[in-house]
């Protein structure tokens, strides 16, 4: 009875100093005040809870002085100390302290992303504050050991527990699908590629973005931060976009390249956009620099969504010189270069682009 109730009315980092022992150091223990990541306890706590406390240990010791059955405590009953109502707890850890000191070692740093992952996930999401605060978070506890292996490793494990997939499917449930000319026309009206005549009928529909799901606190922009920090960060994170279904990565990636303006009714150009869109272009990257059949499927599915052809529109529409550093050339020279079925009709697009071989020889000259 005891311990059940200790459960339900201290916060857990202090249910795991107190399970260190012995009993005489509890007492002290609750006197003292505490600020880490996994520990947050104050001083002035200990006197409201031996108040709530009262509640149980009166009635207790009656019952058994008098011989008495006890009372259960109820299965419901949660305390929580005034000064911990808005502070996030998920898995053991407190979010917005992890962010001010994310140097911190964690004691179960994989548990904790794998709630993290859990939480993001959500359906119905949580508010966009949480989901943006979550995807820092997990962003941050994947580099925060990049200098060692575990940072690696975890990643590992949770592109091995399927959430790569989980995120595309995500960041899909928050676009729309429209046709292939649709998609054209909205990303010529946002400026991010020039007036081009639309792709063939035979294109498949294709998804995009409203300019809030990316911007700012969007959920689809949380969910393609992690995304790109999993593909940055380990090679299986990058290799499992290849392998993914319903949606495709290719058709979700190239989402974030074309942004509805509808709702925004401006043409101007969007630093937040444009970081989704980096994001989206270097998590490509990262999958078709996957050795073997990933960067091969990521290949058909480029051919598929007409990535090639969406790219040179983008490198077309760039005001001023253009280097072979810029990301769009290296994803087109990837896909080029590679070995594959589609080769053939790669090279064919390339040769047959006007807009390619103009952009090909700025690239000559410089």
């Amino acid at each position: 009875e005891t311990v059940e109730l200790l459960r339900k009315v201290l916060p857990f980092g202090m249910l795991s100093l107190i399970a260190q022992g012995p009993a005489a150091s509890v007492p002290p223990a609750l006197l003292q005040s505490w600020r880490t990541p996994e520990r947050l306890w104050a001083a002035d706590m200990a006197a409201s809870l031996a108040n709530e406390l009262t509640r149980f240990t009166v009635p207790t010791w009656k019952m058994l002085a008098e011989e008495l059955p006890m009372n259960s405590i109820p299965v419901d009953y949660l305390y929580i100390p005034e000064q911990l109502e808005y502070e996030m707890e998920i898995g053991g850890v407190y979010v917005n302290l992890f962010l001010q000191e994310p140097s911190f070692t964690l004691s179960n740093p994989s548990e904790f992303a794998d709630q993290l992952m859990k939480v993001l996930l959500l359906q119905p999401p949580p508010p966009e504050d949480t989901t943006a605060t979550v995807a820092t978070a997990i962003t941050t506890i994947l580099r925060q050991e990049q200098q060692g292996s575990k940072n690696e490793e975890l990643a590992e494990e949770l592109s091995n527990a399927g959430f790569v997939q989980s995120l595309l499917g995500l960041m899909a449930s928050r676009g729309q699908t429209v046709s292939s000319r649709q998609a054209v026309a909205q990303a010529a009206a946002l400026g991010t590629i020039p007036d081009v005549p639309p792709p063939s009928g035979s294109s498949p529909a294709r998804l995009v973005f409203q300019r809030c799901e990316l911007e700012g606190m969007g959920l689809a922009g949380s969910a393609l931060r992690v995304l790109h920090a999993l593909a940055a960060t380990c090679t299986r994170g990058a290799k499992s976009l290849a392998v993914c279904v319903n949606p495709e990565a290719v058709s979700v990636l190239a989402a974030s390249l074309r942004v509805s303006c509808e709702d925004s009714g401006t043409q101007t150009a969007d630093p937040a956009l444009e970081v989704s869109e980096g994001l989206a272009l270097e998590t490509l990257r990262y999958g078709l620099s996957c050795s073997g059949t990933a960067s091969l499927e990521l290949i058909r599915q480029a051919i598929t969504y007409d990535l090639v052809q969406e790219l040179i529109n983008r490198l077309a529409a760039k005001s001023g010189p253009i280097s072979g550093d810029e990301i769009e050339v290296e994803i087109i020279q990837a896909i080029r270069e590679t070995p594959s079925t589609h080769q053939e009709e790669i090279n064919a697009l390339l040769e047959g682009s006007s807009e390619w071989n103009a952009i090909f020889n700025r690239l000559s000259r410089t």
